[in-house]
């Protein structure tokens, strides 16, 4: 089982079940790659991501596919606490260029990840009440960033989630009321 990492690039040990299985991203990813929008480079307006990482920045804690991936994720975390704005993309975003940087055939481009988008789009957008497209801007504020995690814990936006690796980590998180999850919104 490839493990999460922390920013630090420590292997952190996470019970059976969690993350990624069998070697990944993890095991080969660097990643100073593409920035996570001009939000992570200073300009605290935009992060870019594509329609399920709303899901998955609701119980990101540190952990993930690589450092880079860890550390990318650290800064759109930042920027959106800091006030930026998501816009959503077609297709990988920022978060997944160390990935696709480390993997031969990235499962960022496969059409489960891209179901997985339209589903998350189509769900989240529903309870939002907004139709979540590519160019869709959501501005992120405490209220609204409870609220997502209040539908993520109850089951209602995480169709996107079936079949996830990450899927009994963020149920775990949900379940401990979201503690050390980094995104709060402004």
């Amino acid at each position: 089982m490839t493990q999460p990492v922390e920013r630090a690039g420590r292997a952190k040990e996470t019970a059976e079940g969690e993350g990624p299985a069998g070697e990944g991203a993890g095991a080969r990813a660097g990643g100073d790659d593409a920035g996570a929008g001009d939000a992570a480079a200073g300009d605290a307006t935009v992060v870019e991501l594509r329609a399920h990482h709303l899901l998955c920045m609701l119980t990101f804690a540190g952990k993930g596919y690589s450092p880079g991936f860890v550390a990318r994720f650290e800064e759109v975390a930042a920027a959106i606490n800091a006030g930026a704005t998501v816009k959503i993309v077609d297709g990988p975003d920022p978060l997944c260029a160390c990935v696709i940087a480390a993997e031969k055939e990235p499962h960022c481009f496969k059409a489960s990840v891209t179901e997985r988008d339209r589903k998350a789009a189509r769900d989240v957008g529903e309870k939002l009440g907004l139709t979540i497209e590519a160019g869709t801007v959501i501005p992120l504020s405490r209220a609204r960033v409870d609220e997502m995690r209040t539908w993520f814990q109850h089951g209602t936006t995480r169709p996107a989630c079936v079949g996830c690796e990450w899927d009994t980590l963020c149920t775990r998180l949900a379940d401990g009321g979201f503690e050390g999850c980094r995104v709060r919104g402004v």
